[in-house]
């Protein structure tokens, strides 16, 4: 038995670990309430795991409630299959790959355990759902910005005249994951799919028009070919079948 008062609490506004935050774990499975849990760090993530596990959460309810773990950014092998067994997916903070990539490999993480960073490629291997976020303030808003960043995880934090740097190749992504990660299954992970995240009869017209899709994009420039896709312009925004916004003007 674990008294409060030795419980290791570290960090900011975090609550008392094990038994505050297995208990709000628990106290949420027995209501039917999905959990979403910011976890940052390799700690975080073992204590978000063994909370969910004391709860005893598994992957047979993972339609029904959808957990996930926000930011997830430091992922061994374990936790991936572990959150495999237990119906989470991750939600990726992906722009700490481009904005902050060269910092965590340089100076906080360091070359080998930087590459447990939003482990794209992987999760989905896993069989998880992922999606992409952009935490803001910390990184840019922007879902082309984050595709771009998922597909090429190119850091562009890099001192001048460094050479291009691509983080932890073996988890960079296709468009069309990145594009399911910020549409369809973003919305399945809020509980939303029913209304957006796809173009089907019944659902919310809610849409944009690009002048180029994110599938076909390709920057002859340099290496990386999906440069520049965060800028692709959007024409018109489309909210409940109503045009609201036109780059011609005409509204």
């Amino acid at each position: 038995m674990v008294c409060c008062h030795s419980q290791n609490n570290t960090g900011v506004f975090n609550f008392g670990y094990p038994l505050e935050f297995n208990a709000l774990v628990s106290k949420a499975k027995v209501n039917n309430w999905p959990v979403m849990i910011h976890a940052n760090g390799d700690h975080a993530i073992d204590r978000t795991i063994n909370a969910f596990k004391f709860a005893g959460i598994n992957k047979s309810t993972i339609n029904i409630r959808r957990d996930r773990i926000e930011h997830a950014s430091l992922l061994t092998d374990k936790n991936l299959k572990d959150m495999q067994e237990l119906g989470l997916s991750p939600s990726f903070l992906i722009g700490h790959v481009g904005y902050w990539g060269w910092v965590f490999q340089q100076t906080i993480f360091g070359k080998e355990k930087v590459n447990l960073l939003d482990r794209c490629q992987t999760a989905l291997e896993n069989g998880m759902r992922i999606t992409l976020h952009s935490d803001n303030s910390v990184t840019p808003l922007g879902p082309l910005r984050m595709m771009e960043q998922s597909i090429a995880r190119v850091i562009e934090g890099t001192p001048k005249k460094t050479d291009y740097q691509v983080l932890n190749e073996v988890e960079c992504i296709t468009r069309f994951q990145a594009l399911k990660a910020m549409t369809y299954d973003a919305a399945w992970q809020c509980h939303a799919d029913q209304w957006v995240g796809s173009l089907e009869v019944g659902k919310c017209a809610d849409f944009v028009i690009l002048s180029e899709s994110p599938l076909t994009y390709f920057n002859k420039e340099g290496l990386n070919s999906v440069a520049g896709m965060r800028n692709i312009p959007v024409l018109e925004t489309w909210k409940d079948g109503e045009k609201v916004m036109d780059i011609q003007g005409d509204l």
